[in-house]
């Protein structure tokens, strides 16, 4: 009875409100059977938020690769399909690129509501609208125009997604293990960055104009092709998310049932997580908090909130995502040609992606601050000759 009563609190709401003397039970085996298939459920749930991951990762990096293409083959610059550097080209690549982070700041500053509402889960799978709408009108895009409102499209699903697939994750994992699962959604975004980097290798490099080449030279029928089959790309990921989160992975994550008075499905997801021990302590800290004002009304929470947001402001005030963003531009504007500063990129790319994972191998030997430190002191020591060599060449 001890295991038909374990399979009965397997089944979903509307399958557990049939009465038990009406309950196939034979059935229930066989959906046990193949949920038993899905090796780890914390894996499971992991391998499903990292998409997110991805989708973050691709269509932050993608314009760095086939912007110069798209102004060459838009004619932002003239006839001439060689120029893609004038201060037109720039202009409008520059905007292009943006509209992603503008989207972005504008779904992140709204999303927290959405998911309070319906849940990370549920959540996840709306925000994959705005990818397959943004995504695919960025591959048909033939003017800048269309090209801006799909990046901007895009952007709305990148800023939702980067917030929720982190707590996702942190919800969806072990708390000893949540630092680690935490570092690999940051390899996955870079790893997928480094990939859009890759992928770029395969266009045939624009001639710079003091080449010996004829000034007749047009962009060639595989550069026209790639550069949207590269920002398609991400439908894979968005395809890969939709189908985990609507068939694999059907629960949501604790806090929310808790925050709803759903005990029991909270203390069953949390089963899963932590192998089916007693969870009494985990459904108590994921209880929602009493009324007056909540965390907010604490002052003992204060420090941490200050703490947590000025670590996010550092990171991006690094300018990590800008460099990711722009670097074939910049390492052109160093004097490197088209080529070689895709090759480069893909360094500078390379070795975010073995940085990101130390802490995956030192977190919880080393500890969170010193590897903040050790990693503010590194960022300093090598942004700042950079700085002051861009500095004297402005000069």
């Amino acid at each position: 009875m001890t295991d038909r009563l374990q399979n009965y609190d397997d089944l979903d709401r509307t399958q557990r409100n049939v009465p038990r003397e009406q309950v196939d039970w034979a059935l229930i085996d066989r959906r046990r059977s193949v949920f038993c298939l899905r090796a780890n459920f914390v894996w499971s749930a992991v391998i499903s938020a990292s998409t997110g991951s991805m989708l973050f990762g691709l269509n932050t990096a993608v314009l760095n690769t086939v912007g110069d293409h798209i102004a060459s083959e838009f004619h932002w610059c003239g006839d001439d399909e060689r120029e893609v550097d004038c201060a037109r080209g720039k202009l409008l690549k520059t905007l292009a690129s943006t509209a992603v982070f503008l989207g972005a700041a504008v779904s992140a500053s709204l999303c927290g509501s959405a998911v309070a509402r319906f849940g990370l889960r549920t959540s996840t799978l709306s925000v994959m609208l705005f990818f397959f709408v943004g995504i695919i009108a960025s591959c048909c895009a033939n003017s800048f125009s269309s090209l801006l409102f799909a990046r901007l499209t895009v952007g709305l699903g990148v800023g939702a997604i980067s917030g929720i697939t982190p707590n996702y994750i942190a919800e969806m994992t072990p708390a000893k293990s949540r630092g680690r699962f935490g570092v690999l959604h940051q390899i996955v975004v870079v790893g997928s960055q480094l990939l859009t980097m890759i992928l770029g290798l395969c266009f045939i490099a624009i001639p710079d104009q003091s080449s010996a080449t004829s000034a007749t030279w047009r962009l060639p029928l595989r550069n026209k092709i790639w550069w949207r089959v590269m920002l398609a790309v991400p439908l894979i990921p968005t395809a890969l998310s939709v189908l985990y989160f609507g068939v694999v992975l059907k629960c949501e994550t604790p806090s929310y049932y808790a925050a709803r008075g759903d005990v029991e499905d909270a203390e069953l997801v949390l089963k899963r997580i932590y192998g089916g021990k007693d969870v009494q302590s985990e459904v108590a800290a994921v209880a929602p908090p009493p009324s007056g004002g909540g965390s907010w009304g604490g002052r003992e929470y204060w420090h941490s909130l200050v703490v947590g947001v000025g670590v996010a402001l550092f990171q991006q005030f690094t300018g990590i995502n800008a460099f990711i963003t722009n670097s074939n531009s910049l390492f052109k504007e160093a004097g490197l040609s088209s080529e070689t500063a895709t090759y480069a990129s893909i360094g500078v790319t390379a070795a975010n992606v073995l940085a990101t994972v130390v802490p995956l191998l030192a977190l919880d030997r080393v500890g969170r601050r010193p590897l903040l430190v050790y990693g503010a002191v590194g960022m300093t020591l090598s942004t700042l000759p950079a700085a002051v060599a861009y500095w004297l060449e402005w000069e």
